[in-house]
């Protein structure tokens, strides 16, 4: 080897030891926040995952309550519906009912009896 072979040789080892240099310097600084920013990622992601979860809990309670309360619905609409049934057969009655005391009333006022009632009253 001559000495223009061996001064490039050398020329290129310090170039390649130089790049090594570099190269861990670099990977030194870049790896420890990779690390740093997947483990923040990770934590990040657990805490997602964890309230995701929460989340679908507190879906799947509202879900059940709402069906609790669509029953309760319908059991106060059937409820409503009787109280329905029942005040208009309590009415119908009442109207029944009326409907005598009305003819009653109508006869004791054409025979005029019920301008005898203060007498009546003293009489008894």
């Amino acid at each position: 080897m001559n000495s223009e072979e061996l001064a490039g040789g050398a020329e290129t080892r310090q170039r390649v030891d130089r790049w090594i240099e570099e190269s861990q310097y670099l990977l030194g600084r870049i790896i420890p926040g990779i690390l740093e920013d997947r483990e923040r990622l990770r934590g990040r992601a657990e805490a997602a995952e964890n309230a995701c979860e929460q989340l679908g809990l507190e879906a799947s309670n509202l879900r059940r309550e709402v069906s609790e309360l669509h029953l309760e619905i319908q059991g106060l609409r059937s409820e409503l519906a009787e109280i329905g049934r029942t005040a208009g057969a309590v009415i119908e009655h009442l109207t029944q009912s009326i409907h005598p005391i009305s003819e009653l009333h109508q006869k004791l006022q054409r025979n005029n009896l019920l301008d005898a009632k203060p007498y009546l009253a003293a009489a008894g």
